[in-house]
């Protein structure tokens, strides 16, 4: 990637929410490469991240191939391959699941570290804050989109590739899991309109243990506070430690809620 530089620190981004809405609603899954189209909709559907950018890579060896290729490398070939770049690259949310996200992403890089990168893109971060890609790429051409390499070399690449996507598989499983629904395991995320229908539906006393995150606006905070939401003349409230009780409705919608029961 021409502008692929070590990863940066966590910045407040006050547009994550907005820029996340308008990147998932302008996605046409038709233009992902079709081998990670269903982990590219995957991601979509956690809240700590939306994915900027993609390309499963493409192998160039006979002339007039098309430059989207996704047939695998012939085990013989006596001349070079044109490689071009396999890599995902996301934003990330300032919060807790956020940066845990970014760690285990980190982590993927420990694949084969001479031919995954982990990092932040300048050309990404400037348009969207706390941005970071995985790439699959020989670390001497780290900063390159395309590379002439030996078939052998090749070879190689298309393993890494293959065992690149497989772990961002089993993370994406693993996040997913994580964000089930209360009823199988707790630590989803719910957008504002799903708790209250949650509350509403369910009629609980309480909810215990919900996590009021990072958020924009009047109700921003730094830390993560403790809380639980209630029914109160059957209305659903955010009741804080020290007595506070805020409506939900008086919270802005795209707020996000973590909650673990």
């Amino acid at each position: 990637m021409e502008t692929f530089a070590p990863s940066r620190n966590f910045v407040g981004n006050p547009r994550y929410l907005r820029d996340r809405q308008e990147v998932l609603k302008a996605l046409d899954l038709r233009v992902i490469d079709r081998p990670i189209v269903e982990l590219i909709e995957g991601f979509s559907v956690l809240p700590e991240c939306f994915t900027v950018q993609s390309c499963y890579g493409h192998f160039l060896y006979a002339p007039g191939q098309d430059s989207h290729n996704l047939e695998r490398l012939p085990h013989k070939h006596d001349g070079e391959v044109t490689y071009r770049i396999a890599y995902v690259a996301f934003c990330l949310e300032n919060s807790p699941r956020g940066r845990a996200l970014c760690e285990s992403l980190e982590r993927v890089s420990s694949l084969d570290p001479g031919y995954v990168q982990f990092g932040s893109a300048a050309w990404f971060w400037a348009r969207y804050r706390n941005s970071y890609a995985l790439q699959v790429e020989p670390v001497r051409h780290m900063t390159r989109d395309q590379v002439v390499i030996e078939h052998s070399e090749a070879l190689h690449i298309e393993k890494s590739r293959d065992r690149f996507f497989t772990k961002l598989e089993k993370l994406l499983e693993m996040c997913s899991s994580e964000t089930r629904g209360p009823q199988q395991r707790g630590g989803e995320i719910f957008g504002l309109a799903h708790i209250q229908r949650l509350v509403v539906n369910q009629a609980p006393d309480h909810l215990g243990g919900v996590k009021l995150g990072e958020t924009e606006g009047e109700y921003r905070v730094d830390s993560v506070l403790t809380c639980f939401v209630a029914l109160v003349v059957k209305e659903p409230v955010l009741e804080f430690e020290g007595g506070a009780v805020v409506p939900l409705r008086t919270i802005p919608r795209a707020q996000n809620l973590e909650v673990a029961i």
